[in-house]
């Protein structure tokens, strides 16, 4: 599969001895230190709001971010989050650590003008998030660790598009939109595929270890899952496909009857009149996403 003169054909060396994964991550522009330390501080039982205010302070920049993107019409707030320490209190742990994510991972894509895919990836993502965040509301359930994990579950292929922009276009176009066959068309070319990827980078920056497993499942069918949560972010993934915002080396014809089947299985007594966002909902709030990061 491969050798230190290259892998398939693709001309990836392997000569170092780090793990895939790890040269993923170096191709990556690195978390600013405030939110890395903030995404490890926000993943504490415990934790002391003070703390929390006082880390997101140290950093200007970060902290005007994140109050502007909390004080938006993307998530419909009814009162003015005046704050840090009052984001805290008002949106918990996980809403903050989600808007804290939206805002590096947005500047890491940014940071990447040479790799147009790029974009698309991460509106996917995006789109993924929120609509993770709508269905876990009609489950009842956190819809800010839904946020996050969606926002993650592709950031494997964030990195291998960034390391390896060429290598893996080619690897789509050999897949025909196959992404059974892109995985493993990845594995043989890199040693790991996106979701293994994204898996590893995840525990890495120190996030729960169940959106790591959402990273790593996120293909996976129904039946595979061992959790609400892959099961929301899987189901948001196809939504996101959906309203237009498809990953782009999955061009599966039957996203449509994928998505029946799924509202088909929810439980009837966990269902509200609407399981997800509508396609026009997602596209709309993406478009408000866009707005506010031209004007950050």
């Amino acid at each position: 599969m491969a050798d230190k003169g290259g892998v398939r054909g693709h001309g990836i060396s392997i000569g170092d001895t780090a793990p895939p994964w790890r040269r993923l991550e170096q191709s990556l522009p690195p978390f600013p230190p405030v939110a890395a330390a903030l995404l490890r501080l926000l993943s504490q039982e415990g934790l002391s709001p003070r703390d929390v205010q006082d880390l997101i302070r140290s950093d200007a920049v970060l902290s005007a971010e994140v109050l502007r993107l909390a004080n938006s019409p993307i998530f419909g707030h009814s009162y003015e989050i005046i704050n840090i320490l009052h984001a805290i209190t008002m949106l918990g742990a996980d809403r903050l650590k989600g808007l804290v994510l939206t805002v590096v991972m947005r500047k890491v894509v940014a940071s990447q003008r040479r790799c147009p895919s790029l974009k698309v990836i991460w509106r996917h993502n995006l789109a993924c998030a929120l609509a993770a965040e709508s269905l876990a509301a009609a489950c009842w359930t956190d819809g800010g660790r839904a946020y996050t994990a969606g926002l993650l579950h592709d950031i494997g292929a964030l990195a291998l598009e960034a390391a390896y922009p060429e290598i893996r276009e080619r690897l789509a176009e050999e897949s025909r939109g196959d992404m059974a066959d892109l995985l493993k068309l990845e594995r043989e070319a890199f040693g790991l595929d996106h979701c293994e990827a994204g898996m590893h980078l995840i525990l890495h920056w120190g996030l729960p270890e169940d959106v790591a497993m959402v990273a790593a499942r996120h293909h996976e069918r129904q039946a595979c899952l061992s959790s609400e949560l892959e099961e929301i972010v899987n189901f948001s993934c196809r939504c996101a496909a959906l309203a237009g915002f498809q990953e782009p080396a999955n061009t599966d014809p039957d996203q449509r009857q994928m998505l029946r089947d799924y509202y088909s299985l929810m439980p009837p007594a966990r269902r509200r009149n609407e399981l997800a966002a509508t396609a026009d909902a997602i596209a709309g709030k993406i478009n408000l996403f866009e707005c506010e990061f031209q004007a950050l």
